[in-house]
């Protein structure tokens, strides 16, 4: 006769938060300590699971799955053997299996960023950053399997594979972009080693090539004034969300938003005080409110942008419709060639012109710190000691003397 199994909570009175693995037929009856504890709260008992709002409740469960599939498929092949299903069986089979076998990385990563979502724990464009770089894996993967929707072992997550997936990654993608999907990948890696899922992480052994690309880090004010100064008509011919894209790309130049806090910018986030006032907390750096008083800033300029959005998009959450990043990098592209700006513009870029500007107007490190939301007064300082390098540059070419 078939054995039965019934995961079990708070049997133990030592440990009353213990999950155990109850097995039981006409001759044997085994607790098997599962490992895993949870808040009363957590445990859904008519389902025998963590609940959806258990920390970690999927990757839990997930192993709660593989322990019990394990113990069956050992019991199935002492039966076939004719042999008894005994107890030495059932802990051979607990402790002698690969935990990361028949672990599929796709849905163990998208679960985690499901919950983290739901959780509150990720931000929006945290969340849809994830999904990007878990859609280019899920299509690295079927393109090795040559089919769709292939699986992907947890356990083959080794160095090999991410040799592999780099050079894939370098054939499409520039080298930064490439190193952020790493780090992507990294992160999810290491809650799987967290949980015990890996017995290392492979990462450990990789060395993720960074971009060398030169770029420009701020506009300077000649270049700043041929962007705002391109014909909105023109712009409206080419592409009819290129001037949105160029009132971003002006306003973050304005005020420093990263390119997160810009597209996620909501109207609540925006208050009359004798003047628009951006009241935000900051995407990437949780937690750091900002508040950027756009009528004083680069002489309200900023605030004619979103004074006219928001009388233009009554009807949406946010201050700016929804255009996805690649494409808005795209027409980032088509302003440079159009403002005759020799490198491509990006929101980075924006952000260090309006620290730049603020460290040339005011000189003042805590006012760069507040608008630009530095955790660090020394991230600050660099744009002033910067303008005061430019400072004794210029004067050091001024003949004093006739």
């Amino acid at each position: 006769m078939k054995a039965r199994y019934k995961f079990v909570y708070g049997r133990k009175k030592s440990n009353p938060h213990t999950v155990e693995l109850e097995i039981y037929s006409k001759d044997l009856r085994m607790y098997v300590t599962t490992g895993i504890s949870v808040e009363p709260k957590h445990w859904d008992a008519s389902r025998q699971c963590l609940s959806a709002k258990a920390p970690n409740g999927i990757a839990a469960n997930e192993m709660l799955r593989r322990l019990k599939e394990r113990i069956e498929a050992a019991e199935l092949e002492t039966i076939n053997s004719g042999s008894a299903f005994t107890k030495e069986i059932i802990r051979a089979a607990v402790s002698g299996k690969d935990t990361s076998a028949g672990v599929d990385a796709m849905e163990l990563f998208r679960g985690y960023n499901d919950l983290g979502f739901s959780k509150n724990v990720l931000k929006p464009m945290t969340h849809k950053k994830y999904v990007t770089t878990l859609n280019m894996l899920q299509q690295f993967v079927d393109e090795e399997a040559r089919k769709t929707n292939a699986p992907l072992p947890l356990n083959s997550l080794n160095l090999k594979f991410l040799d592999r997936l780099d050079v894939w990654l370098q054939q499409r993608y520039q080298l930064t972009t490439v190193a952020k999907f790493h780090s992507t990948i990294k992160t999810f890696v290491a809650r799987a080693v967290i949980e015990k899922l890996l017995p290392e992480n492979p990462y450990n052994g990789f060395k993720v090539t960074k971009g060398h690309t030169k770029t420009r880090d701020v506009l300077t004010a000649d270049e700043l004034a041929r962007l705002e100064n391109l014909d909105r008509d023109v712009l409206s011919g080419i592409d009819p969300r290129l001037c949105e894209v160029l009132d971003r790309f002006l306003l973050s130049c304005y005020c420093g938003l990263r390119i997160s806090d810009n597209s996620s910018l909501l109207k609540r986030e925006v208050v009359d005080d004798n003047g628009l006032v951006i009241d935000k907390v900051t995407e990437k750096m949780m937690g750091t409110r900002v508040i950027l008083p756009l009528r004083i800033l680069f002489g309200g300029r900023g605030e004619r942008i979103v004074q006219r959005y928001l009388e233009a998009y009554p009807d949406i959450e946010t201050v700016f419709p929804y255009i996805p990043e690649p494409k808005i990098n795209l027409r980032l592209k088509t302003l440079a060639a159009l403002a005759k700006i020799r490198f491509n513009l990006t929101f980075h870029i924006a952000r260090h012109t309006c620290a730049t500007m603020l460290a040339e107007k005011t000189g003042n490190p805590f006012v760069i710190m507040k608008i630009l939301g530095h955790h660090d007064i020394k991230t600050s300082m660099i744009y002033i000691h910067n303008s005061y390098q430019a400072t004794i540059k210029g004067l050091q070419g001024v003949e004093w003397e006739n």
